[in-house]
């Protein structure tokens, strides 16, 4: 188990490595793979150009240890000069209606990307924090391994 998740890291070490389209794309890990509610994670963004459009998503990584087939996260964004950027509630869909883990999956991991924002200009350049919670009823997340932001370029068409 540990070599192929050394293997899974390093290939997608090399996948994104090629990706001309990321500004930005990092994972928390969760202590004990558990999120539990009073925990928000946390990510800053750079903003060097603020001209330009990019899509925002939301990722997770979960085990078969998770009991749902959706994660509902509330997510905060400030603004360099501490003013709320926006504000949004996003369910994310996990597994289908028989169970079956709609990510990408290697081993007993799944790994799914949520869009957040879509075609979204930051108002100004500067350091952005992002403040992540768990919206679900259970106060502690078993299986909830990591949780992922990207920010990207909008895709020409």
């Amino acid at each position: 188990m540990k070599y192929l998740l050394i293997s899974f890291l390093f290939l997608t070490f090399i996948f994104a490595s090629c990706d001309k389209n990321r500004l930005f794309d990092d994972y928390k890990s969760m202590i004990d793979y558990k999120w539990r509610l009073n925990e928000p994670v946390y990510f800053e963004f750079n903003v060097q150009d603020s001209s330009k459009y990019c899509n925002i998503y939301l990722k997770a990584r979960n085990n078969q240890d998770y009991e749902n087939k959706n994660l509902w996260v509330f997510v905060r964004v400030l603004s360099p000069d501490s003013e709320i950027e926006f504000e949004c509630d996003l369910d994310c869909v996990l597994a289908d209606d028989e169970g079956r883990w709609l990510g990408k999956g290697l081993g007993d991991i799944y790994d799914s990307s949520h869009l957040l924002k879509e075609n979204f200009r930051f108002k100004h350049s500067g350091v952005y924090s992002f403040e992540i919670t768990h919206g679900m009823r259970k106060g502690e997340l078993s299986g909830i391994r990591d949780i992922g932001l990207r920010v990207e370029k909008r895709k020409e068409k």
